[in-house]
């Protein structure tokens, strides 16, 4: 196919694709080296560094999508085991689960105090209080 018939940002692309295994692991010059003389790519030193900063930017979204995933998952199997524990009356195991279910989002739960205010067990008293 004659150069002016490609479109330069899928070939750009289909590089970086290429090279996206190698950028984690390899040194600029041997990636240099492995897309000269393997690859035969004629291209600059600084058109290489732009592939590889592409190729680093795919490999951050990808991690990221990633983690994300995981968060997802991981609350997702949260809340189903949340809903077993109550469906078998487990409260303390709804406590703990409910805790790390708090953990993931940052959100900081108050502690809760019952007691009988030293007196007659007439009533509770109920203190809040900050950890």
């Amino acid at each position: 196919m004659p150069r002016g018939d490609r479109n330069p940002d899928a070939v750009v692309e289909a590089r970086v694709i290429e090279i996206l295994p190698y950028v984690s692991f390899l040194s600029r010059s041997d990636l240099l080296q492995l897309v000269t003389k393997e690859k035969n790519w004629n291209i600059s030193p600084k058109t290489l560094d732009n592939y590889i900063a592409r190729a680093r930017e795919i490999l951050r979204e990808n991690h990221e999508t990633f983690k994300n995933n995981a968060a997802q998952n991981i609350l997702n199997n949260l809340t189903e085991l949340y809903k077993q524990a109550f469906l078998q009356q487990d409260f303390k195991l709804c406590a703990q689960l409910q805790k790390q279910i708090s953990d993931i989002f940052g959100i900081s739960q108050s502690k809760i105090d019952i007691t009988s205010g030293g007196e007659q067990l007439t009533g509770f008293t109920i203190k809040l209080t900050k950890e």
